[in-house]
């Protein structure tokens, strides 16, 4: 079955993206922190690229874009980060944009995306903009959701037998 197969693709890129989330955020004192973390981002990334996306959409790429953002904002590569970033929060591409974990991940990019814009010169009215969206997003989200992390939207609260 087709959606089987991209619903393991889909959950492997989700794996690849939590790791990749993991040693950024958790392993500062790693020398290879930024290529490990890239190496895994640029995995997750590369599930999109071959698997028919026909079958169940762009689900998780806001956090895989967003992961792979912060890996090239981290690497001072601040323009790149921005276009990644521009692309996980345009909900125009995005197919079923208005689920709770794309809105939840949407949401971490944005807040991300603000952190890049508040260390760039002369974008502090950026980054408070992206966090006011970003705090709109979270006020939609069904109460039980709101303030969670974007590690939530990633989680895999389906099984693939649901997609038959």
């Amino acid at each position: 079955h087709p959606q089987v197969l991209a619903a393991s693709k889909y959950l492997e890129a989700g794996i690849q993206a939590n790791l990749a989330w993991g040693v950024l955020n958790y392993e500062q004192d790693r020398s290879d922190r930024l290529i490990k973390a890239s190496d895994y981002a640029k995995k997750a990334l590369a599930v999109y690229d071959t698997t028919d996306d026909t079958v169940l959409g762009k689900e998780g790429l806001p956090r895989v874009l967003s992961i792979v953002a912060s890996c090239y904002h981290q690497a001072d590569s601040a323009v790149t980060a921005e276009g990644l970033f521009q692309s996980a929060i345009d909900r125009n591409s995005l197919a079923g944009a208005n689920s709770t974990l794309t809105l939840l991940q949407i949401r971490e990019a944005y807040l991300e995306y603000a952190k890049l814009c508040s260390q760039w010169e002369k974008r502090e009215g950026d980054a408070k903009k992206l966090t006011e969206e970003a705090n709109a997003i979270n006020e939609s989200l069904p109460p039980n959701w709101q303030g969670k992390s974007g590690l939530y939207g990633s989680l895999w609260f389906w099984t693939p037998g649901e997609m038959l």
